[in-house]
């Protein structure tokens, strides 16, 4: 018998070591070609992207004894999670709402949001003042929306306009951070925070030349070193403004510290970090990789996610990125796809136990010819194309490929 064995995914089990999938390991969001499965979430992300894989029994463990030796990958990071938070009794978060039943209060509260934080940054740019009694009132409506249903605020902050990079940038960092929270079960208070640290990160930068912020080339030493200085000069914009919480602070002064040290101001490692910072840090870099900028183009959400993934316990705790893709999804909200049939459309909702099975408005036909009215797939529901294949999410694309404007949808 041979060592290697063509396995249905249905079939796997904790401690089997999987050699080859039935797609390109690019195409999946795991970091080793060739890997154990130890725990429950790397089993159902194996179910959700392939339809058979190849395992060694060589180099597969005794499933009896392996499965007593590990726990379940989500309970497990679920524990970490609640240490890094000791003061904090996590919550676990339903939805209020579907994502039809919320989107038309989210693109209302989305919209405010805008425009507050519009008039944030011109009132900073033309007498320094900070109204945090504004900011507070928006952002909880903002979080408010995210409780409900995360994924409405999520896909209008994936698909807004991006007219400015510094006011998308803190918009989408502020919806990304409190979804994050979200998930992980923090309580509003704290998902408030997270929303109001995350705007509030890059204020600083509106004292730095944009000659330098919007420069093409790569920046020399010293202007690496005033572009860092972003954050002594937010911390004194938020000093000298009334109602700024500590917690908020916090996330502003620390949110470009890294896991392994090598960040800055300081070079904090570890839980010498506070958490809070942490996510910001994790979602204002997602961003960041997704956005595109004077000196480079953005790169898709999936690859951002894949990305991400590499940096776990180097930039950012493990935990933290997983809970991430949890939010997200491997293809988030706002992602351009196209389907193994050659369907092309944007993710609007994710399933949360399903990632990979989200809902997906068709923009675009088998032939990718423009449809007249757009239809939306639910992968959930739909297994099968019309010649009895199965149907799944074949590759993210750029919007730029088929002239797409996600931006001028309507939902």
């Amino acid at each position: 018998m041979s060592r290697f064995h063509k396995t249905h995914v249905d079939d796997l089990k904790l401690g089997m070591f999987v050699s080859d999938l039935d797609r390109p390991w690019t195409e999946s969001p795991f970091l080793l070609q060739g890997f154990t499965i130890s725990n429950i979430d790397e089993l159902a992300t194996l179910r959700e992207l392939c339809e058979h894989v190849h395992v060694d029994l060589g180099l597969s463990k005794p499933v009896e004894n392996y499965a007593k030796q590990n726990s379940h990958g989500g309970l497990k990071r679920a524990k970490v999670i609640s240490k890094m938070f000791p003061d904090r009794t996590l919550v676990t978060y339903e939805d209020v709402f579907t994502f039809e039943g919320e989107v038309g209060s989210a693109e209302k509260v989305f919209r405010d949001y805008e425009s507050v934080i519009g008039d944030i940054y011109k009132g900073l740019e033309n007498n320094g003042n900070l109204d945090m009694v504004v900011i507070s009132k928006t952002v909880s409506k903002v979080v408010g929306s995210i409780v409900r249903n995360p994924d409405a605020c999520m896909l209008l902050s994936a698909i807004g306009k991006k007219d400015s990079y510094s006011y998308s940038h803190a918009l989408s960092s502020s919806v990304l951070a409190a979804a994050l929270g979200r998930q992980i079960g923090l309580p509003v208070h704290d998902l408030k925070t997270l929303a109001t640290g995350a705007l509030l990160c890059d204020i600083g930068k509106l004292e730095i030349p944009s000659s330098i912020l919007n420069k093409s080339a790569p920046l020399t030493d010293d202007e690496w070193q005033l572009v860092k200085q972003h954050i002594s000069l937010g911390m004194n914009i938020l000093d000298k403004t009334p109602g700024v919480s500590t917690e908020v602070k916090a996330i502003v002064a620390n949110h470009h510290e890294r896991y392994d040290g090598r960040g800055y101001p300081n070079g904090l490692q570890g839980s010498a970090i506070p958490p809070l910072a942490r996510i910001a840090g994790l979602v204002d870099s997602y961003d960041a990789m997704i956005s595109d900028r004077s000196y480079a183009n953005g790169v898709s959400p999936a690859d951002a996610i894949s990305k991400l993934y590499t940096m776990r316990n180097l930039d950012f705790d493990s935990e933290l990125v997983e809970e991430f893709i949890q939010t997200v999804g491997i293809y988030p909200v706002g992602s351009i796809v196209e389907l193994t049939d050659g369907r092309v459309g944007v993710v609007v909702t994710e399933h949360r136990r399903r990632r990979l099975r989200p809902r997906i408005l068709i923009l675009l036909n088998r032939e990718k010819a423009p449809l007249e009215e757009p239809s939306y797939v639910n992968l959930l529901d739909e297994t099968e194309d019309e010649a009895g294949r199965p149907l799944e999410i074949l590759k993210g694309v750029d919007p730029s490929t088929y002239d797409l404007h996600p931006e001028d949808l309507s939902f």
